[in-house]
């Protein structure tokens, strides 16, 4: 089989109210070429059997299970490890996407020749402050500059012209492979996005 074009890691972990939908919005993409892990980190809900579902349903779909509660940290590391795709883009259980969303994307990205695409997003109010909602909208716009080396830290924390958030980038699947292979196993419930953001960029 061809390598897929893009890995999309879903870590999982009782997210039964939004994950049909997130599955049906990454298993429907226009790009074909595509493989979707689905890693279980150890759901006390329905999520495992919603999984399950969409994977006999959808051979773009594969699944992990853990026995034991593990962070997003650790299902996204296992997610890098077993991905095959060129590119990898991280999407959570509660978020989902435009129907071709993966297509522009990965068109972009090879046309760029970068190793870490940075794309719109938009924040869905959810119950939290209307207020909240829009400081994250505006760290959520697509980045139009192409920066390198030290560059890429200092317009996330320094100028705040990009956002540290894993979901709304496309990374090298090569980049995110060597990254994982340095950093430790661990369970890190706070602050794993960041940790892992700053160790794929360095």
């Amino acid at each position: 089989m061809p390598e897929p074009k893009v890995s999309i890691i879903i870590p999982v972990y009782n997210d039964e109210d939004n994950l049909s939908r997130c599955l049906d919005s990454v298993a429907n993409q226009t790009l074909q070429d595509i493989e979707i892990l689905c890693i279980d980190d150890a759901s006390t809900d329905s999520s495992p059997f919603i999984i399950e579902e969409y994977n006999q349903k959808y051979p773009c779909i594969k699944s992990i299970r853990f026995e034991q509660n593990s962070s997003a940290y650790m299902a996204r590391k296992a997610g890098i490890s077993r991905a095959t795709g060129k590119y990898i883009m991280f999407v959570d259980g509660d978020d989902y996407l435009s129907i071709d969303a993966c297509e522009k994307i990965y068109k972009i990205a090879e046309k760029k020749k970068v190793d870490i695409l940075n794309f719109s997003s938009e924040s869905v109010n959810a119950g939290t402050t209307e207020k909240k909602n829009n400081r994250m909208n505006r760290h959520l716009r697509p980045f139009y500059g192409k920066l390198t080396g030290s560059a890429i830290i200092d317009f996330c924390f320094i100028h705040h012209e990009i956002q540290w958030t894993l979901w709304n980038k496309i990374y090298s699947s090569a980049v995110c492979k060597k990254a994982v292979e340095e950093l430790p196993d661990g369970y890190f419930p706070k602050g794993n996005d960041l940790f892992l953001y700053l160790a794929i960029c360095a």
